[in-house]
């Protein structure tokens, strides 16, 4: 069987569920013979790839190419930086550098073979739309949307929120509702979405745990939830990415999303749409605690090849 090829694109840094479904999307491509191919980062924070990195390195996954998002002032300050900054300032200066998104993007799929690669979006949409809108380059003489209609198998994100009694729009689309709207209207393809509403149960991390203390991840935990614990919508889109049979998602039948005027998400079946959005179909607890067996496993291996 052909090896996955996933990419993952994240905000680092605005909540720390990004920092493990990093961790978890490094530990599912090794369990599955997956290649994590790259991790983009997509907002404007100068701390958010030295915090990748730091999680990279920690996984033994250095090697693994990080772009950035260029656009100027897109969350950005203090309230962005309760965990990437300090994560960051612990890394090299030149650890904290990278390419353009958009650049590395079309690097990266032009590269692979048509239709196989994965991408798995966490954060605002802003990258994924930036890729999509690009221009034939010397990269690839396909625009965005043709690269991506020809490498690209499915898309994952965290987005959305389909309660039915929803009145409000999801984090992720609020922050950036034209790139969103782009991206569900003209995406060449299958697009899975994880709601707000799925993974607001799923509490994972609360201390004590078995993380490791040095853990980047736990550090991240640590000093953005206070030991609490945090949602973990994240880490819920990433695992049934990297594991679509997983028994503790249900994915819908196939329809659209649509967007309101105010980002409220709109879902209607139909017959070969491309959209599905995904429901929980175990209790909370047990996928927290799943994730967190995956996470603790490697610390405890970490821990004792140390010892030896």
């Amino acid at each position: 069987m052909e090896r996955r090829r996933i990419l993952l694109d994240t905000d680092i840094g605005p909540d720390c569920d990004d920092a493990a479904a990093l961790a978890l999307c490094i530990l599912y491509a090794r369990e599955t013979g997956s290649e994590l191919l790259g991790v983009m980062h997509c907002t404007s924070s100068p701390w958010g790839v030295g915090a990748i990195r730091s999680i990279l390195r920690w996984y033994g996954a250095e090697q693994t190419p990080v772009g950035t998002l260029k656009d100027p002032g897109f969350l950005t300050g203090p309230a962005y930086e309760k965990y990437n900054r300090p994560l960051a300032e612990e890394m090299p200066a030149e650890a904290r550098q990278a390419p353009d998104c958009t650049r590395l993007y079309r690097e990266i799929l032009a590269a692979q073979p048509d239709h196989s690669v994965e991408i798995i979006g966490v954060g605002p949409l802003r990258n994924l739309a930036n890729l999509l809108s690009s221009e034939a380059d010397s990269v690839s003489p396909l625009s965005g949307w043709g690269l991506i209609a020809k490498k690209v198998a499915r898309l994952t994100l965290m987005a959305g929120n389909f309660a039915p009694d929803c009145t409000g729009p999801e984090w992720n689309v609020e922050m950036d509702l034209t790139s969103a709207r782009l991206i569900l209207e003209t995406w060449p393809g299958e697009i899975n979405l994880l709601g707000w509403e799925a993974g607001a149960d799923v509490i994972a991390l609360r201390e004590p745990h078995a993380l490791s203390p040095e853990n980047p991840v736990a550090q991240a935990y640590r000093l953005y939830a206070g030991g609490a614990g945090r949602n973990s919508w994240d880490l819920c889109t990433v695992q049934w990415a990297m594991h679509p049979d997983c028994p503790f998602y249900d994915p819908s039948a196939p329809g659209l999303v649509t967007l309101d005027a105010q980002g409220v998400s709109r879902w209607r079946p139909m017959p070969g749409g491309r959209h599905r959005f995904l429901s929980l179909a175990a209790a909370p607890e047990e996928i927290a605690a799943d994730m967190e067996k995956t996470l603790a496993a490697f610390d405890l291996k970490k821990a004792a090849r140390a010892g030896n």
